[in-house]
């Protein structure tokens, strides 16, 4: 009791180093960001159903589009002029950004859209979806290219390689499978890290040699064909991933309140970021581990503080500025620095 006593309020001193820039973006859980082409502006969807543009060197609003609903997801195409956007429905939304115009709506899918994503010469659209399937769709007229079904259980988390010739997908049923985008054919299935629990997170690097996927730990895996380097990550599960543009580290964001990078190479940990709320959350679960169930009683501190982890990250597209969403409407902005913790 003693020893658990003096981690307790040492553990109170702990000072989380902080981004240079913190500001209330969202009125509830931010769902997507992204950095627009120029670097100097930033996108974030939200649950509280705005789509908002940030200028990066003051954090001050520059735009917005609203809708009606909550946003799942929002990503923008490769020249950063078009916008799609998936709700809590079947659906998916195509805006020009010039002038905020819908230009269309994409149907097909017989639930809910997880995640979008545009191809890298942005002529098609991928989408993975509660239904249990990933669609392959024409931007131009918001065509219907094909279908891939195999995934037992809700499609999460959907990826194309650089070169545009894969789709990786990520799923309730705890795989990854690795679909050719030619013909649709499926290439591979990979197991996620926990049997039972969503890959939740699935993204390919910048020059396409690697794949890393997420649930609570993060499984990097050499692309087409290699070894797989399995980092116990995380305390939480995974809720985002971003490779650097160099694609050297991988920086995971997690439902504990931190914000992780690591060197692809050998999976070392190069640098931690932990929210105020990840230290005092830490300091619930010893307490209710080592303090009060002892006496026969538990009070569960930890789960006041479920509600303020980073659930999305972007990097800017020279690599300088990190991003992170947060579960409160936050957005962290910092400098990057991967040999030190940010």
């Amino acid at each position: 009791l003693a020893t658990s006593l003096l981690w307790l309020f040492s553990s109170l001193s702990l000072k989380p180093l902080r981004p240079f820039r913190t500001w209330k973006a969202h009125k509830s859980l931010v769902t997507s960001l992204a950095f627009l082409p120029d670097g100097q502006r930033l996108l974030s969807a939200s649950w509280d159903g705005t789509v908002r543009f940030w200028k990066v060197s003051d954090g001050t609003k520059m735009d917005e589009i609203s809708l009606s609903r909550p946003i799942r997801f929002a990503t923008l195409s490769p020249d950063g002029q078009l916008l799609a956007i998936s709700t809590y429905d079947p659906t998916i939304q195509l805006w020009r950004l010039s002038d905020k115009t819908l230009l269309r709506t994409l149907r097909g899918h017989r639930d809910w859209v997880h995640e979008v994503v545009f191809s890298p010469d942005g002529k098609f659209l991928i989408s993975g979806s509660k239904d249990g399937t990933v669609k392959v769709w024409q931007v131009w007229d918001g065509s219907l290219v094909r279908t891939l079904s195999g995934h037992s259980k809700p499609v999460v988390t959907v990826a194309l390689s650089p070169d545009g010739r894969f789709i990786a997908s990520g799923s309730e049923d705890s795989t990854v499978r690795i679909w050719r985008m030619a013909d649709g054919k499926l290439v591979k299935v990979l197991q996620g890290r926990v049997k039972g629990m969503a890959v939740n997170v699935v993204r390919f690097s910048p020059d396409g040699k690697w794949l890393a996927f997420g649930d609570i730990g993060i499984t990097i895996y050499r692309f087409p064909e290699g070894r797989k380097e399995r980092i116990a990550a995380h305390r939480g599960g995974i809720t985002a991933l971003s490779f650097t543009p160099d694609s050297r580290f991988l920086i995971s964001a997690s439902a504990d309140g931190t914000v992780k990078v690591w060197q692809v190479l050998d999976g070392t940990k190069v640098g931690e970021w932990k929210s105020e709320k990840a230290v005092l959350r830490a300091w619930a679960e010893q307490a209710d581990q080592n303090l009060f169930r002892p006496f026969g009683f538990d009070l569960r501190l930890r789960r006041f503080f479920l509600n303020f982890f980073p659930n999305a990250l972007a990097l800017s597209p020279d690599g300088q500025f990190l991003a992170a969403g947060f579960a409160r409407g936050e957005i962290r902005l910092w400098q990057w620095r991967p040999q030190t913790n940010h």
